[in-house]
């Protein structure tokens, strides 16, 4: 199998969730900066390391080799090895619809944490997308999302 890379940008819905969310914020630490500097600083500080946080553990691509799948984000590599995974799929709206996060973000560069569904279950997923969401199911580790930019990058795993 030849290497094959996806980079995973953000797509226009996350980046102006990503905005908004961004002003909300602000205008909420500058109102609270009016009233006490220190309340305000530490808020500031807090809302800037969640950031900082969010994206260093949101991949900005994703890498097939011979035998395994890099999620590469700034922070950290988490590795699925290809001999490990059972299935993967396209995921449709339906599948995602219910889907609850149980400890992520959601909203600040797109999603990324551990999720519950009723109809995947427990997943990780790791995703500055909206569309284009794999289902990745291991036995050893659990089930993944990714959303890479390539929409053939699906076909890439099957190989």
């Amino acid at each position: 199998m030849r290497s094959r890379i996806s980079l995973s940008t953000a797509d226009r819905f996350n980046k102006v969730r990503t905005t908004v969310l961004a002003f909300i914020m602000s205008i909420i630490i500058l109102l609270i900066f009016y009233d006490s500097l220190y309340i305000g600083g530490g808020l500031l500080i807090f809302f800037a390391l969640m950031y900082v946080y969010v994206y260093g553990n949101l991949p900005t691509r994703f890498l097939i080799s011979d035998d395994r799948i890099v999620l590469d984000a700034p922070f950290k590599k988490r590795i699925i090895r290809l001999d490990d995974i059972i299935a993967v799929r396209l995921l449709e709206n339906e599948d995602i619809k219910g889907l609850v996060r149980a400890w992520g973000s959601s909203g600040i560069f797109g999603e990324w944490g551990y999720y519950y569904s009723s109809r995947i279950g427990s997943v990780k997923v790791y995703a500055r997308r909206s569309k284009n969401w794999i289902l990745i199911t291991t036995s050893k580790n659990g089930k993944y999302i990714i959303a890479p930019d390539d929409p053939e990058f699906i076909n890439y795993i099957k190989e």
